[in-house]
């Protein structure tokens, strides 16, 4: 999906490198392989966050693992996700989450911008353009701002 042109690699590679600042940012079972590795990163380590929570949604837990935060951190950075077959999606689903998980962010799936995803099979049903229009079936009631009943 990425064309192969030298002009546009290069972007993709200063997109993947936006912001040079080398700080550990966001939640550690979210953050993409870059960020970890102090590398620099841009929008495609959201593009990541967006696999883990694909998985996540799917599956029911996050991709990748650790009992320490050093171990979990090399797990994200093998970027191997091993399938449990038991619990694993669709085929097209795991095709999208895996693309959205590349390990290198300049081959990583909407780097070259969301109409990559929006291509993909797996979401081939839905109506990106009255998304948010749609109404939710699903909406939970709160008793206040700090109601934390429907976490686990």
């Amino acid at each position: 999906m990425i064309p192969e042109t030298n002009t546009h690699r290069e972007s993709l590679e200063d997109i993947a490198r936006e912001f040079q600042d080398h700080e550990d940012c966001g939640t550690p079972l979210y953050m993409a392989p870059e960020i970890i590795l102090k590398k620099g990163y841009g929008r495609p380590a959201d593009w990541w966050s967006m696999g883990i929570i694909l998985h996540e949604f799917l599956v029911g837990y996050v991709p990748f693992h650790g009992d320490s935060l050093s171990e979990l951190y090399k797990n994200i950075v093998t970027g191997d996700i091993i399938w449990d077959w038991d619990r694993s999606p669709p085929p097209d689903a795991q095709d999208l989450i895996n693309d959205l998980l590349r390990t290198n962010p300049a081959q990583r799936l909407g780097t070259g911008g969301a109409f990559e995803i929006k291509s993909y099979p797996f979401l081939s049903d839905l109506e990106f353009e009255n998304l948010l229009s749609q109404k939710p079936e699903y909406i939970p009631r709160l008793v206040s701002d700090m109601d934390t009943s429907l976490f686990i």
